[in-house]
């Protein structure tokens, strides 16, 4: 081998002794910082919003209505659903 051959050979060993003889002779723990005290989260009270003028009054009249929340349900069989057939359909039309 050449110079530099010899010079790479040796980079490509003493490298990872290196690497290894600084991470073992650090001392540990000397850059993390130390935890800080958690405090509970504070109980706040609820916002309360305050509306005026024509629309407060509009919006005061307006009885509150809660509708159902529906989840449609899964098909048992893919193959029979009428919905997932036309989207079929509909997609080898576009081809």
């Amino acid at each position: 081998m050449n110079a530099p051959g010899w010079l790479l050979a040796a980079g490509l060993v003493l490298a990872p002794l290196a690497a290894l003889l600084v991470r073992r002779h650090r001392a540990p723990g000397r850059h993390r910082l130390a935890p800080l005290p958690v405090e509970p989260p504070t109980a706040r009270p609820p916002r309360r919003v305050s509306w005026s003028g024509d629309l407060a009054d509009a919006l005061a009249d307006e009885p509150t209505r809660v509708l159902p929340r529906l989840a449609p349900r899964p098909p048992t069989s893919y193959a029979r659903d009428p919905e997932t057939l036309r989207r079929l359909l509909d997609g080898l039309r576009a081809l």
